[in-house]
């Protein structure tokens, strides 16, 4: 194990950590390097750079950011070579954060802002949250646990930057390996992603678009022809 101590700039108290392998040229660290990261229970993201974790001589201060309050627990999750962090200020990308290009307006859950902002004002406090990447689809979850031990999942194509919300896994803790994925509700562990059917029943989807004002918000628009394109994964 290891000891960490912070000097009088870190607020509040370690609540959880991740780590994550970049690029970089800090002082004498030069090429791919291990970054450590600490996120405080006040909003703040303690970095350090090194390679050898039983030196302390050889790990190197790169900053202290300010990214918002960690979410539970298990709140990181690498992304390919990134690593993102839920916060309740919304899902954030480590690598922008350390080239100072995080904000609202880049942040992973830029599409879902006010609605993760507002899910984490309400049920911030209740245990549950979670981030977890599945590689094998290429699909982020951010668990978000509800009141009488109910969760939804904002769910992200990676690949496309798309939000969706997923109801009826009432997960406490997820788990994605490289070629699966699950998560724990009550005493009984589940294995999702898999098969034509939730637990017995139909799988059902809702779609709802976004507004489109057609180029002009002030006139009138009759739509005479609508074409949907979909893309589905079938399983047989």
């Amino acid at each position: 194990y290891f000891v960490v101590y912070f000097n009088n700039s870190v607020a509040g108290f370690e609540a959880c950590f991740g780590t994550w392998s970049v690029f970089h040229h800090i002082h004498h660290i030069h090429g791919v390097v291990n970054h450590l990261v600490f996120y405080t229970s006040e909003g703040q993201a303690v970095v350090f750079a090194g390679y050898d974790p039983s030196s302390a001589a050889n790990w190197t201060l790169v900053g202290v950011y300010d990214v918002g309050k960690p979410l539970g627990s298990n709140c990181t999750t690498k992304v390919k070579g990134d690593l993102y962090v839920l916060t309740d200020a919304g899902v954030l990308s480590m690598t922008q954060v350390l080239r100072g290009e995080a904000n609202a307006r880049t942040s992973v859950s830029d599409n879902i802002e006010p609605t993760l902002k507002g899910y984490a004002s309400t049920y911030g406090s209740v245990f549950g949250w979670g981030l977890t990447y599945f590689s094998r689809e290429n699909v982020l979850f951010a668990n978000v646990p509800l009141e009488n031990k109910r969760s939804w999942q904002c769910v992200q194509n990676v690949s496309t930057g798309a939000w969706c919300r997923f109801t009826g896994w009432d997960a406490e803790a997820m788990l994605a390996t490289g070629s699966a994925l699950y998560f724990s509700a009550g005493p009984s562990v589940y294995q999702a992603w898999e098969g034509a059917e939730d637990h017995g029943a139909a799988i059902i989807a809702k779609a709802k678009l976004p507004p489109n004002a057609f180029h002009s918000a002030v006139q009138r628009h009759f739509i005479k022809l609508l074409r949907v394109n979909s893309s589905l994964k079938w399983v047989s």
